[in-house]
């Protein structure tokens, strides 16, 4: 690790080349100064001046960037006049070997912090902890943004966080109570304004549940702890868990405590109303929540409480490692815009502890990512294509609002109502080889391509590695989000989310070759690892050759690895491999009243079950003729014509057919409890059955008890079955070399 000393870069930190014409030759630009720059946007503007010039050579142009942290305060932005040319690009770019980092926090020096000696805030921790809390006066050091903590809950706007802290590059979580688990739900007294009734009239849209008069209130529930006893000095505390729906993840403050009664009471309402704990069925089993944001609960190494009132910031370091280096985050904005803008390549960097996103791309053609560390965002990594602006304050499932650059706020919520909605994203870009990590609320958002004339967008994210993309919202923030058509996630590893892992949006999308584990792993439930729903002209989407693997439940959660959800159809799941994927009633992959998906020569080991299908005929009756299908399917597009008609004959009579079926075939089920099956319909072998089933075969294997790495699979007795099924091993998950 290297300390925050370089702010001014010295000579030879910084530098503009061109490239040379000869093998491995580099020449240095003349611009007018002797030494080097000491800001990108210096080295940026005589780029643009060279342009402005005509002396733009032909090779194109890279910036160098040398060893040092690089304090972000403003949003690095490159428009139309830093365009590269083809095959001449400008590139900006670490020099070999140093460490760059751009970064959006302000270091605290190590020395600043010291133990806790104040008698009423000692009093306030438990015995246990009150040696090993450390404090250090922000306000004293000129730091008083603190930012607030948000609701950051399930169809809610994507806001910037409050301010984080890192210690050696690790976040510290703010105190909580219990340290392990979480508490049920209990007696509900008042749910609370439930918005999605209210504001959507439910799921079904209907008119008699809406109110006109809707204020965003919270809810009232029971609690049986005498531990919020010492709760009493405390403000600002905050609840987080699931509030009702096992899927849908909410932050909700804490209005104020009756310690007599046992009750809570939020400020805000969740978008389905607080509902209890009950031990019925797995939705209501998932009920739970975590307390929050109390210098009462800061017993944990790795846990941090910041007295806005104070300005004190207090921690608990981990023992396993010296603490020398902290940082908060400050800087809210993009660290880099891309827009309007093309032949770019950023390489070799580290963009770190933000408060917002990383990088924001709009209108981008060939821009390349390469090389990147992107850590420590309280929003996104990178994000590709506009935000939103609008909608009720606090949750909303669906709203109209307006298009707004270098933010997000609540984009699924206007892409419900807009499902063409062109967010301005660009065409022929690449993220590759990155490392997105620590993040707060997902990790990399791409669109591109045209939902109306189904263009291809053709951007990608390649070889690499996302995880923990989900610390502040912990459902629908997946590490990869995909909008668009003609888009690409491959040879990425994908693991450790508590919710899913890729979620997609539109057309002719392509999910292949990635390594994806350890997700959906903090009890959500009725959820997929990869996750489509509720459109069904989103046809042509393929997920090919991945290796799903520890995505598993037991029958109190309903989780699968590949998730069709509420009539999507035309997809191919093909050549994959689910290694412990899935749960008794969902299976590896599951297919919810949709029809005319493909599953094929895929291999399913120790899994519950390969493919469930529920046929849930009184939902694909209510939603075919919905409103909300009607306006997907007929008026923001026409799937009865070009280029609908011609590109997925599919959708012919899609909307019609008395029996929905889906073809399972070629698969090979490896040591698997059960067999395919559905609910609410039938297993077939011929064209009215719900799941045709052909050529597929059930063996039993001995296998070893370790984890199963992908080079595992390459071996005997594995290698003759994947072999048999066509899976191309070699590719799957990052590749070394690129």
């Amino acid at each position: 690790m290297f300390y925050r000393h370089p702010i001014l870069l010295t000579a030879g930190c910084l530098a503009l080349f061109a490239i040379g014409q000869n093998a491995g030759a580099q020449l240095q630009l003349q611009v007018g100064r002797s030494a080097p720059f000491q800001t990108l946007e210096q080295a940026r503007d005589a780029i643009r001046k060279m342009k402005a010039d005509g002396k733009y050579p032909a090779e194109g142009v890279v910036v160098e960037i040398g060893e040092g942290v690089y304090p972000v305060r403003d949003t690095f932005e490159l428009g139309p006049s830093d365009a590269g040319l083809p095959g001449a690009p400008v590139v900006y770019r670490a020099r070999p070997g140093a460490n760059v980092v751009l970064s959006g926090g302000t270091s605290i020096p190590f020395s600043k912090f010291e133990k806790v000696s104040d008698p009423a805030t000692l009093s306030r921790l438990i015995s246990e902890a009150r040696n090993k809390v450390l404090v250090a006066d922000l306000a004293a050091l000129g730091i008083r943004d603190y930012g607030d903590i948000k609701q950051q809950g399930f169809s809610t706007p994507f806001l910037p966080a409050h301010m984080e802290v890192y210690g050696n590059d690790r976040l510290f979580e703010l105190a909580k109570w219990p340290n392990e688990g979480s508490l049920k739900i209990g007696k509900v007294l008042d749910s609370g304004a439930i918005p999605m009734n209210e504001l959507h009239g439910g799921k079904f849209q209907d008119p008699a549940l809406l109110n006109p008069d809707y204020v965003p209130r919270g809810g009232t529930f029971e609690f049986d702890y005498d531990r919020a006893d010492r709760w009493k000095l405390a403000s600002d505390i905050w609840l987080k868990g699931v509030f009702s729906r096992g899927f849908a993840h909410d932050n909700l403050q804490v209005e104020k405590i009756d310690f007599e009664k046992r009750t809570l009471t939020t400020v805000q309402p969740h978008l389905y109303g607080i509902s209890a704990w009950a031990d019925t069925n797995p939705m209501t089993k998932s009920r739970h929540y975590v307390v929050y944001n109390l210098l009462e609960e800061l017993d944990r190494p790795g846990e941090c409480f910041v007295d806005k009132e104070s300005g004190k910031l207090y921690l608990m370091p981990r023992e396993e490692k010296p603490l020398d280096r902290v940082e908060i985050t400050v800087f809210e904005k993009p660290f880099i815009a891309i827009e309007n803008t093309a032949h770019i390549r950023i390489e070799g960097v580290t963009l770190e502890n933000g408060r917002g996103m990383g990088i924001y791309m709009e209108n981008a053609e060939q821009v390349v990512l390469d090389n990147l560390t992107v850590r420590g965002f309280g929003i996104l990594g990178i994000m590709m294509g506009q935000g939103v602006e609008g909608g009720h304050e606090g949750p909303v499932h669906e709203f109209t609002g307006t298009p707004v650059s270098r933010y997000v706020g609540n984009i699924k919520a206007h892409h419900y109502e807009n499902s063409t909605w062109d967010r301005r994203a660009g065409k022929n870009c690449t993220i590759q080889n990155c490392r997105i990590y620590n993040t707060g609320q997902g990790g990399v958002i791409i669109d591109g391509g045209s939902k109306v004339d189904l263009s291809a967008g053709n951007n990608r994210i390649v070889n690499c590695e996302l995880y923990r993309n989900s610390n502040l919202r912990a459902s629908y923030s997946p590490a990869v989000s995909i909008y668009g058509v003609g888009n690409a996630v491959r040879n990425c590893r994908i693991h450790h989310q508590p919710h899913n892992a890729v979620t997609l949006f539109g057309n002719d999308h392509a999910v292949e070759f990635n390594e994806i584990d350890h997700i959906l792993q903090e009890g959500y439930e009725d959820m997929g690892a990869f996750y489509i729903g509720r459109n069904p002209s989103d046809m042509g989407n393929r997920v090919v050759g991945n290796y799903f693997h520890d995505i598993c439940a037991d029958e109190h959660r309903r989780i699968t690895g590949v998730y069709l959800d509420d009539g999507t159809g035309g997809t191919l799941v093909a050549s994959n491999i689910f290694y412990k994927v899935g749960s008794p009633r969902f299976g590896a992959a599951y297919v919810h009243f949709g029809h005319r998906n493909t599953i094929q020569q895929n291999v399913f080991i120790d899994c519950p079950a390969p493919v469930k299908f529920i046929l849930s005929t009184p939902r694909w009756e209510t939603r075919r003729k919905s409103a909300l299908w009607e306006k997907r399917l007929f008026e923001d597009i026409d799937i009865n014509a070009p280029p609908y008609s011609e590109r997925y004959p599919l959708l012919d009579g899609f909307l019609d057919v008395a029996s929905r079926t889906n073809t399972v075939s070629g698969n090979i089920f490896v040591n698997c409890e059960e067999g395919c099956g559905t609910s609410g319909g039938k297993v077939g072998l011929d064209q009215d059955g719900d799941l045709l089933l052909e050529g597929n075969r059930a063996v039993k294997l001995e296998l070893p008890l370790t984890p199963f790495r992908l080079e595992m699979l390459r071996k005997a007795p594995l290698k003759g079955v994947t072999e048999c099924a066509s899976i191309p091993l070699d590719k799957i998950g990052l590749q070394s070399g690129n």
